[in-house]
């Protein structure tokens, strides 16, 4: 830019600040397009052929998985009410609960071989479970998808929400060792 007496060249002087408008536009944008991404859940499984995988998207439906684990970077909901309609809201497992145990409620899809692993987990260690089944229950489907639930299994174990699941994690929240 050219100076005239000591001020920049008025013709210049647009071009210069729709510049900088350029510059904080794309600053906030890449500010918000950073935050956004910060509050995705992480996904990490094993496939069938012993490949581990690390996505923000859960692991295709259907695909056999091991190994499922999900690191939860959003705020959890508050657990869901069950609406009070005179007729149990789902499956209750008649294993007896080890004393002091937390309640556990866990939304399932049948097909599922990781709610397959979960119930069998909680049946094996004579932990009592709700089932909430989303594909024979529209309520339950109704209160999974308010939940944001993007796979299966949901677990809740008393105040701790698992996605997914991973026997380690719900020992842990179990106080199983």
């Amino acid at each position: 830019m050219r100076f005239n007496h000591g001020i920049w060249n008025r013709a210049a002087l647009p071009a210069a600040l729709a510049f900088a408008g350029f510059v904080f536009a794309g600053f906030v944008f890449a500010v918000s397009a950073f935050a956004v991404s910060a509050f995705a859940d992480i996904y990490s499984w094993t496939d069938k052929n012993g490949v581990k995988h690390f996505s923000s998207d859960p692991p295709p439906r259907g695909e056999p998985v091991t190994d499922l684990r999900v690191m939860k970077t959003t705020p959890e909901p508050e657990e869901p009410e069950t609406a009070d309609t005179g007729k149990p809201a789902a499956d209750t497992t008649s294993a007896e609960a080890p004393k002091n145990a937390p309640k556990v409620d866990i939304y399932v899809d049948a097909k599922s071989e990781l709610c397959k692993a979960a119930l069998a987990f909680f049946e094996r260690n004579k932990i009592a479970c709700t089932k909430h089944d989303i594909d024979a229950d529209p309520q339950a489907l109704q209160r999974y998808r308010s939940l944001e639930g993007r796979g299966v299994p949901i677990v809740f174990i008393g105040d701790n929400r698992m996605d997914g699941w991973d026997e380690e994690t719900a020992k842990e929240y179990l106080g199983i060792k």
